[in-house]
Order: structure tokens, then C-alpha cells, then sequence
């Protein structure tokens, strides 16, 4: 137990790093830098189905956001980003109500660039989930994805976004899986 934690906890740091580093790709004339604004949905199951732990629906995620670093950008694409995304999500657990707050993390995402218009890629990373069962808890998790990227100019662009990350509480894994669409800006 105490080594998936400090596996994890490494792993963020490195993450971390990657994102605020100065990269040896810095001679590469493409905007580095991103911000996104994101709105969406997300549906919480569990490994036990929706109806034993009378999980909702798919909820409104209200704005999140999003700071990038391109490490590489050329055919292919490798990126680090921070984000953070409010969640709305109530689940129901042994007749005690239960509800997502927030999250917050790092990702990195792999992708191919496909005439410089296009970026088709996956996510990775690990996000710190605020919820509120019984008791205020957090907890730390993996997450994975994939996403589509569309650049509309030399700054701006959109995005769409899907990732599930399972997140532990109780003995029980809740899958929560977050979709979204983003405004981002480039600098």
C-alpha cells in the first residue's frame, strides 16, 4: 500500500517537473504555452453497477481549468498540463449520501499531429479527488483518455476531451468519467 502511494507521489512530482521545466526543445518556434477554459459532463459507476449504489446520471461539470506546456510539438506531440475541474456528482453508499467536490492534477499527453490542423492524442496522469462521504476525504488516482484537437489559428484552438479515472472509497471503486470540451489559447 505504501509503495502505490509513493509510486504515485513520485510520479506527480515528475509530471510537476516536466510542466515548469525548461525544455532542450526550446528552439522550436511553436507556442509552448497554453490556457484552457473547459465545460462538460461526467458520470460516476461503480464495479458493482449504478443501481447498487444508486449513482446519478450524467452531470454538468461546471468550468475548469487547464495550463499547458508542449514539450514537443512537431509530428508528434508531447505535452504536460495542470488542471482543475469542479465536479457535481452524488452517489449513494451503505443508505449515506455521498458527492464529488473537485479535482486536481497533472497529465501528459502523446499524440500525432495531422496537417498541422489536427492533434489526435491519449492522456495520462494522476489527479487528487476531493469528496465528501460521511466525511470530507481525498484521494489520489490515476487517470487515462484520449482527446482531439482542432487549431482554428496560430493562437486558438478547440478541444474535446474524454478520461476515466477509478477512484477508490470504502472498499468500492467508483469510476468517474469526465468529457469535455475546450476554448484554449496558445502563447
Amino acid at each position: 500500500m505504501t509503495f502505490k502511494v509513493s509510486l504515485k507521489v513520485h510520479t506527480l512530482f515528475v509530471l510537476i517537473f516536466f510542466t515548469f521545466q525548461n525544455t532542450v526543445f526550446a528552439v522550436i518556434d511553436f507556442p509552448k504555452h497554453a490556457v484552457a477554459v473547459h465545460f462538460g459532463s461526467h458520470c460516476v459507476m461503480s464495479n458493482e453497477g449504478c443501481n447498487k449504489l444508486g449513482i446519478d446520471d450524467f452531470h454538468y461539470i461546471p468550468a475548469g481549468m487547464e495550463y499547458q506546456y508542449a514539450i514537443y510539438d512537431n509530428y508528434f506531440h508531447v505535452s504536460t498540463s495542470t488542471f482543475f475541474d469542479k465536479f457535481d456528482s452524488g452517489f449513494n453508499k451503505d443508505n449515506e449520501d455521498g458527492h464529488f467536490v473537485h479535482r486536481y492534477g497533472q497529465k501528459i499527453d502523446f499524440g500525432i499531429n495531422i496537417i498541422n490542423k489536427y492533434l489526435v492524442y491519449g492522456t495520462v496522469g494522476l489527479s487528487s479527488t476531493k469528496y465528501q462521504y460521511i466525511q470530507s476525504k481525498t484521494t489520489l488516482s490515476a487517470l487515462y483518455g484520449m482527446g482531439m484537437y482542432i487549431n482554428l489559428s496560430d493562437r486558438y484552438g478547440v478541444s474535446t476531451e474524454f478520461d476515466i479515472q477509478p477512484t477508490h472509497i470504502d472498499g468500492v471503486t467508483l469510476n468517474v468519467f469526465s468529457m469535455a470540451f475546450s476554448f484554449i489559447y496558445k502563447f
